[in-house]
């Protein structure tokens, strides 16, 4: 019974790793790109851009963030 809890336990701990990721908030994504509130709200709608909206608050994953701006890097994404 001890050996399979600890199999179980180390199972969990793999699968938690594939989910390390830091979830910024709108408030966040302002200060990265240094802009007010309506261009942020302008950004997480564009398509493409990797925000999810939970309960009313925009969430953004940080790798996802950087990967979207390596990706746009030079382009005009809003006015």
């Amino acid at each position: 019974l001890h050996k399979e809890y600890r199999r179980q336990r180390q199972m969990c701990i793999r699968d938690r790793k594939k989910f390390n990721d830091t979830l910024l908030t709108l408030h966040e994504v302002q200060e990265i790109f240094r802009c007010g509130k309506r261009q942020a709200y302008e950004l997480v709608h564009v398509h493409g851009f990797p925000a999810i909206k939970m309960g009313g608050k925009y969430l953004i994953s940080a790798k996802a963030l950087e990967r979207w701006i390596q990706n746009n890097a030079g382009k005009g994404i809003i006015k």
